[in-house]
């Protein structure tokens, strides 16, 4: 299974407003719940993720339980990224395409960070 990222859509089974499994274990309420939906906002290097304040493990935690009943599931893959900022070992930016594998001619300065990134998520957005 792969790791989610931020952007993927999900779903899990929540009772009284809180998934039906913590971190750790199923929560051991008999009542009738629902499907909840919402977006991995971030993850982090401990091998989780963020779910609309809920903190998830990604599949190969120790913890994980993916595929049983009621616990999260992936509803959309986000897209994969076409477009990314790369540096080499002097400390040049240069914008990558990662669907063709190539880098742009030009290196530009840490100062064009910000905006290079911007370029590329509008380009990964399918913006003009």
């Amino acid at each position: 299974m792969r790791q989610f990222r931020v952007g993927d859509k999900v779903k899990w089974y929540e009772i009284d407003d809180c998934p039906m499994w913590d971190f750790k274990e199923l929560y051991a309420r008999v009542k009738k719940g629902e499907w909840a939906e919402g977006f991995v906002t971030r993850v982090d290097a401990d091998n989780t993720f963020l779910v609309d304040g809920w903190r998830w493990p990604q599949p190969k935690h120790e913890l994980a339980r993916y595929g049983v009943p009621g616990y999260l599931e992936l509803v959309e893959a986000a897209p994969e990224p076409r477009f990314e900022v790369r540096e080499d070992d002097l400390g040049h930016l240069y914008v990558a395409n990662l669907e063709l594998n190539w880098l742009t001619t030009s290196a530009f300065p840490e100062s064009c960070r910000p905006e290079l990134k911007a370029i590329c998520e509008k380009l990964n957005k399918g913006e003009e």
